[in-house]
């Protein structure tokens, strides 16, 4: 319709000038075009999603059954790692779930502690999301154990590892 009108205009000697109305009909048919554009996206999505949820509950069926193969099991997560939903003064507020990875609870809590006291705050103040348990190699070449569990974390955190996907096998002192 708009490329009929637009070539019989220039076909008799006119120009591609439009109308208010044409225009307000051409900018409802682009805003139409987007918005169906943007829903078949949207519906794109919520099927990709499904499939990738789908996928992902088979797997996730599947751990439980390879950690009963192996009785060495992998230090287990205190609580799921997703966020859990709470009602604050009526609000609903999303609130992290601590992850615990090889540290039992007590040790957990003296790990908060210690860094509130560190860094001078109160232990509300904070959100722990995860606390590891690095394992550090038996020889440290005369660096004392916190220095080397704490060069371990920067090194780490700094190329984008987490601690449970690296593994020091020797660390020295150097002048």
């Amino acid at each position: 319709m708009l490329v009929e009108m637009l070539t019989e205009r220039v076909a008799n000697g006119g120009t591609y000038n439009l109308t208010m109305g044409e225009s307000l009909v051409m900018s409802g048919i682009g805003i139409f075009v987007v918005f169906m554009e943007l829903v078949l996206i949207a519906l794109i999505v919520m099927v990709m999603g499904k499939i990738v949820g789908s996928v992902s509950g088979k797997k996730g069926n599947a751990a439980p059954a390879a950690k009963k193969a192996a009785p060495a099991a992998a230090p287990k997560a205190a609580a799921p790692a997703a966020a859990v939903r709470t009602l604050v003064a009526g609000y609903n507020v999303l609130k992290p779930v601590l992850s615990l990875c090889g540290v039992d609870d007590p040790t957990a809590a003296m790990v908060m502690a210690i860094t509130a006291d560190k860094l001078g705050v109160k232990p509300s103040e904070l959100s722990f999301r995860a606390i590891r348990a690095i394992e550090l190699p038996k020889d440290l070449g005369g660096i004392k154990p916190e220095v080397a569990a704490e060069v371990v974390s920067k090194c780490a955190t700094d190329n984008g590892f987490t601690l449970d996907t690296v593994t020091i096998k020797s660390i020295k002192a150097v002048d």
